[in-house]
């Protein structure tokens, strides 16, 4: 039996080929009548790239800040649902969010939040894969002639489900080797992710924002029978601010 991943990504290629196949077939849809032309409603299918960076307080947690390279990547399908013809609708864009968070220890000992002191570590990074459903109305405020969106907007809010994670370190061994470690099966994160999001836009790019309103982290670490312990868990910033490719 496939994992729910794997089902997950095959979907989303077989998404992208229609999305394709449907922008192809969307600028052929031209009626005329007398001396004016209408157009059907036109990228009825987007594909959604999107970068964005954690802003607000590094620190996140008392000997450990966040790089600013953390943030999430999305991709993801846009099915538009219009409600006024090229001017404003829906948009249903269900997709996978990876979500990146680079540590950098602010303690000459390489303290990192998962990692015992005392040894001389270089590196502690999480790599998170959440599916993701966002859903927002959108408003086309100029068009071209051929009904394309010009400057338009969106806000809406989205739902998260991880599918998985992996924690990597580094550590540098009595012979000054570099050792890599990856661990799967990560404890105390929070499985349901849910936030809001905007953009603004011209054409194909437009600037975004999301803000997560829950936690990757449950409050307090764990032991190793599940039970929470009076240590508390990193408190990551909810913020992120980037950009949107539609294509």
């Amino acid at each position: 039996m496939k994992s729910p991943k794997s089902l997950i990504l095959f979907l989303l290629i077989c998404l992208c080929s229609y999305a394709l196949q449907a922008q192809e077939s969307s600028g052929d849809k031209i009626t005329t009548k007398a001396d004016t032309m209408e157009t059907e409603e036109v990228n009825v299918v987007d594909i959604v790239l999107q970068r964005s960076l954690m802003t607000g307080a590094k620190n996140v947690s008392e000997l450990t800040r966040i790089k600013n390279t953390s943030g999430s990547w999305f991709v993801g399908l846009g099915f538009k649902i219009p409600v006024v013809k090229n001017k404003a609708g829906f948009r249903l864009t269900p997709g996978l969010s990876f979500v990146k968070l680079n540590y950098d220890s602010v303690d000459i000992a390489k303290t990192f939040p998962d990692l015992p002191g005392g040894v001389d570590y270089t590196f502690q990074r999480h790599r998170l894969t959440y599916f993701q459903l966002p859903l927002g109305a959108y408003v086309n405020f100029t068009t071209d002639e051929k009904g394309r969106p010009q400057i338009f907007g969106e806000a809406g809010g989205y739902l998260g489900y991880r599918l998985g994670g992996v924690l990597r370190y580094g550590e540098i061994s009595l012979r000054d080797q570099q050792i890599r470690t990856k661990i799967t099966n990560i404890p105390d994160m929070e499985n349901l992710q849910y936030g809001i999001y905007g953009r603004l836009g011209y054409k194909n790019l437009a600037i975004c924002m999301k803000y997560r309103m829950t936690r990757l982290f449950i409050p307090f670490k764990s032991d190793l029978n599940d039970n929470p312990t009076t240590v508390r868990n990193p408190i990551f910033p909810r913020l992120e601010i980037g950009l949107s490719l539609l294509l």
